[in-house]
């Protein structure tokens, strides 16, 4: 078995307060061991319409997905993946 988490930062960050209101609740499951399994991180009311405003504005908001995994035996996997949002 692993579990997992991950979480969604800003990267591109105008203020302080939009950097908080970015970050999400960490998702953790159990997951068994195999091929590749899908976490879904949902954006709350305020996220997405901090996101579309970028947008709107012309901008491209690129996000940071961190992914942390751990397996049976401890072995610990950190790989973050850049996502640029579009609408």
């Amino acid at each position: 078995m692993a579990s997992a988490s991950g979480r969604l930062a800003a990267l591109e960050q105008p203020s302080a307060s939009a950097a908080k209101r970015l970050k999400l609740k960490r998702v953790k499951r159990q997951l068994p061991a195999g091929p590749a399994r899908v976490l879904k991180l949902r954006l709350g009311k305020k996220q997405r319409a901090a996101i579309a405003a970028r947008l709107d504005a012309g901008l491209k908001p690129k996000l940071k997905v961190t992914v942390k995994a751990t397996d049976a035996a401890g072995n610990v996997e950190s790989p973050s993946f850049p996502v640029t949002a579009k609408r």
